[in-house]
């Protein structure tokens, strides 16, 4: 989204050139002008994010005042907000300043709540919509067709990137769409494993290539976070499958891993290391031999929403921000893909 990037304006519901592809769009603050700014902040924590997406994916939704109906959640968070003071100071501010644009922004859960407050101050006529600018970054689904339909015609406004958005369609895909079979066993996730053959068909696979041949006899060591872990997992598994390199030459670390195939898949690959603390040096661990121990992560099924999105960032006491940095200082010899 840097200056000077290329969007696009998407006029068309669920085409592939907009969200649906996961591309950012990028929006111009060049031409600015006096307005009055309505914010609204983000998920805070990792359990407002998961009830969030529960809330989206399974409860009932509720009519909009301007059209269409919306998720439950974003909109009794709106109100609250709205009749619990944001009314009051924003008819202050209109009524001292009138002919002022307004703009209404938000990220996250704030800015579905963005959204749904600037319908709402344009339907119940506070200020006209053309005189309303909406900008959001990370806007989670808000509402159907008929609502989305009544943002885009009546209020100004510009989708930002897709932020978590894109972590909420890896959960749709794992929790509904199909897997694909994996070359070296079992099942996989569609999403993960489509996303790990792009990037190794669009270079990897070269760029792995010449520094293997350029370096008979090393030990491959692959690793990832996240979405990154998956892929991690499945490239790994891949190279192994394909010969390029021995299994027992090969080297998986991943943190912070999604479920990425079933139990072949699992057992082709191999186990899992827990730790139910903060992972300093000398802290316990439990090799997880055993599928779907409550000793290993399936003991925190029944306290998901005591998980800190912390936990997804830090391990060993070390941020994951030293991967995304280089490791700067560190140089174990080996040539690594990192994912």
């Amino acid at each position: 989204m840097a200056v000077g990037q290329p969007y696009v304006e998407c006029d068309v519901n669920e085409i592939k050139e907009c969200s649906n592809q996961l591309e950012a769009n990028r929006f111009d603050l060049s031409t600015m002008i006096t307005t009055i700014t309505l914010t609204s902040v983000g998920s805070s924590g990792f359990s407002q994010f998961a009830e969030e997406v529960i809330y989206e994916l399974f409860k009932s939704k509720t009519s909009f005042v301007g059209g269409g109906t919306v998720n439950l959640y974003f909109y009794q968070a709106f109100l609250d907000i709205w009749n619990g003071g944001m009314r009051d100071d924003f008819l202050t501010l209109k009524n001292a300043n009138p002919g002022f644009e307004l703009w209404v922004t938000g990220h996250s859960l704030g800015a579905a709540m963005a959204s749904l407050c600037a319908g709402y101050i344009a339907y119940m006529g506070y200020i006209p919509g053309d005189k309303i600018k909406l900008v959001t970054y990370g806007q989670p689904r808000t509402g159907d067709l008929a609502y989305a339909n009544y943002i885009d015609n009546t209020v100004l406004g510009t989708r930002g990137s897709q932020g978590w958005l894109q972590v909420a369609d890896e959960v749709i895909y794992e929790m509904f769409k199909n897997k694909t079979s994996f070359v070296g066993g079992g099942t996989v996730n569609v999403y993960f494993y489509q996303a790990f053959l792009d990037i190794w068909n669009a270079g990897m696979r070269d760029d792995f290539l010449t520094l293997k041949n350029a370096n008979p006899g090393f030990e491959l060591w692959v690793t990832g976070h996240s979405l990154g872990a998956a892929m991690a997992s499945l490239c790994a598994g891949y190279i192994a499958a394909m010969g390029y390199i021995p299994g027992n030459k090969i080297k998986l670390v991943t943190y912070g891993q999604p479920r990425t195939g079933d139990l072949a898949y699992a057992n082709y690959i191999d186990n899992t290391i827990w730790y139910n603390n903060n992972m300093a040096v000398g802290q316990p661990y439990i090799e997880c031999d055993v599928n779907e121990s409550n000793q290993c992560s399936d003991q925190l099924e029944a306290n998901i929403f005591d998980l800190k999105g912390g936990d997804h960032d830090y391990y060993f006491n070390v941020s994951t921000g030293f991967a995304v940095n280089g490791c700067p200082n560190y140089n174990p010899g080996r040539f690594i893909i990192k994912t």
